[in-house]
């Protein structure tokens, strides 16, 4: 019978074997790859041609704010490298947080997904609720409203 350890190695070295790692490069005002997919138990690596620049794990989608816990190499300089092992599928988004580089569009997107036998399967996107469409709804309603109000005065008032 094979002992833990044995199998927890094992399942560790499979991993690992299969893992794959990409690269991106940190340059002027962008990542020359904001947008990538790779399989849970890959690496990315940034490479910084340019300095004054972080890869900072952001709450959400265009976001310049950091998510609490998440991955953040601090402000670096040319010739620096930083890397993230995304062991866990899921959308991870980053970006610049020097100045204004995230306000400048400095961002980026990972899509983490689960390879299972060749194929690899992404997590769903996240819903957005748009609420401000539900305030306009409830606004031409209540103008809607008043319209009629101010109507049923004046037939009375013309009457």
């Amino acid at each position: 019978m094979i002992s833990l350890k044995y199998f927890l190695c094992y399942i560790t070295f499979a991993i690992l074997t299969n893992a794959e790692t990409t690269y991106i490069k940190v340059l002027f005002l962008s990542y020359d790859k904001s947008n990538i997919t790779i399989a849970a138990g890959d690496t990315v690596q940034w490479s910084w041609l340019s300095s004054s620049h972080s890869v900072t794990q952001g709450v959400q989608q265009g976001s310049c704010d950091p998510i609490t816990g998440g991955f953040d190499s601090s402000v670096l300089d040319t010739g620096s490298n930083f890397s993230v092992v995304f062991s866990k599928p899921g959308i991870y988004y980053y970006y610049s947080s020097n100045g204004l580089n995230c306000r400048s569009g400095m961002v980026g997107e990972i899509n983490v997904g689960t390879l299972n036998n060749g194929v690899l399967t992404l997590p769903p996107r996240p819903k957005f609720t748009l609420d401000v469409m539900s305030t306009a709804t409830t606004t031409s309603i209540s103008l809607i409203h008043i319209v009629g109000a101010i109507a049923i005065i004046l037939v009375g008032y013309i009457a």
